[in-house]
């Protein structure tokens, strides 16, 4: 059974020794099948189990050979993978980069179909980060401001399409479009059941905006059948994503019952913007039945988490959460690496890799003035006085993967 069988139809242990089976002899299927998609199956299977660092580890492999080989499709993919990791870890800023990279390089390959795929994901990312005249603009440069055309775009990236779009219109407010959307993605997963991100599955999204515009009863049947399948599945993100879902069906000591288990299941998980998502529903849930004091704890965590993360539209709902129930807080806006906009990130990463600002202003065909003002709105975010500790602040992500022996 191949990973991305084992993705949908068994447990998540299935596919973890699959996709471990897939991925044997040094990651060899990046060689042996360079393409877009499937290669980076094993990968998206680690994702969905929660084994967050070998998926990672399998995707800097990826981007290491496709360095090494220069090959334009690879590169796309190799970069969709590490942004796909750094979405499911919370770290928005490194997948936001890691995203207008590949997109720059399908362009510039005229890849129109990989383009498409990674204006999406980005539009997704963007929408996370609270920019949500960004996000739209990317659907938009994708020729997804309307209704795709099917015939003329494959599934996976039709289906990728219908995702972001549907919860960039569920973040503006347009729920009737969202709803369009995201129900359409649902009919469509049944047939082969891949968004292709870290969003959640098509039937969680379809059950959230169901809820949203007031069809309780189709949205409990879908959030349960949901539930049913994490369950089954057995990786904490995904259960906690279909608790919350049910969640948004029920109110009173079931919700709150609903939520706790929630956040419980995501408690230690890798994915941070999971557990901060969990505990600001719970916090919201507390506070709303007036139970102010105990809804504290979990939106004061939940806004640290999604202020580190680069959540601004989580940050900012969090914010006012916290607020209204008597704390005084100061701030929402991002902190740390994940508030570094991708331009800022990339000279960071490069000068912490020893480059000299005019090295790097030559790499990057900017100024040297303007690496100066980047480094210096780096420090300052980052809370450094100088080059020396860019390394450590930056959690030791800028040195580049090695291409295994």
């Amino acid at each position: 059974m191949s990973a991305s069988c084992c993705r949908f139809d068994g447990t998540a242990d299935d596919a973890i020794a699959a996709a471990r089976r897939a991925l044997a002899r040094d990651g060899a299927i990046f060689l042996e099948q360079p393409e877009f998609f499937s290669p980076g199956r094993p990968v998206l299977a680690l994702r969905h189990a929660d084994q967050l660092d070998e998926a990672q580890r399998a995707a800097e492999q990826a981007l290491a050979y496709a360095r090494q080989r220069g090959a334009t499709p690879e590169l796309v993919a190799a970069y969709w993978m590490n942004a796909g990791g750094a979405w499911a870890r919370g770290e928005l800023a490194t997948a936001e980069a890691d995203l207008r990279q590949a997109l720059e390089i399908a362009r510039l390959g005229r890849l129109a179909t990989s383009e498409l795929v990674v204006r999406a994901l980005l539009a997704g990312v963007l929408v996370l980060r609270g920019e949500l005249t960004a996000a739209d603009a990317e659907i938009e440069a994708a020729g997804l401001g309307g209704v795709p055309a099917t015939a003329r775009i494959p599934v996976f990236a039709f289906s990728i399409a219908l995702a972001a779009r549907g919860q960039l219109r569920f973040a503006q407010g347009r729920l009737e479009e969202a709803a369009a959307d995201l129900l359409e993605l649902d009919r469509l997963s049944k047939g082969w059941g891949v968004i292709g991100a870290p969003a959640p599955p098509a039937r969680i999204c379809a059950a959230r905006v169901l809820a949203a515009v007031g069809e309780h009863e189709r949205a409990r049947t879908k959030a349960e059948a949901a539930l049913a399948h994490a369950r089954r599945w057995g990786a904490p993100t995904l259960l906690s994503q279909a608790l919350r879902t049910v969640a948004t069906t029920t109110n009173g000591a079931e919700r709150l019952a609903l939520l706790e288990e929630a956040a419980a299941v995501v408690d230690s998980s890798p994915a941070r913007l999971a557990r901060a998502e969990a505990l600001a529903d719970l916090g919201a849930a507390l506070r709303r039945v007036n139970s102010r004091a105990d809804a504290r704890a979990p939106l004061r965590e939940a806004l640290e988490l999604a202020r580190r993360c680069g959540a601004a539209g989580l940050a900012r709902q969090t914010f006012d959460e916290l607020q209204a129930t008597g704390e005084n807080v100061r701030r929402w806006t991002p902190i740390g690496v994940e508030s570094l906009t991708p331009s800022e990130r990339r000279v960071a990463e490069m000068a912490a890799n020893g480059m000299t600002n005019r090295q790097i202003a030559q790499s990057l065909f900017l100024t040297v003035k303007t690496i100066e003002t980047h480094l210096a709105a780096t420090y300052d975010k980052l809370g450094i006085h100088s080059r020396r500790e860019l390394p450590e602040a930056l959690g030791n992500f800028s040195t580049p993967p090695s291409v295994p022996s």
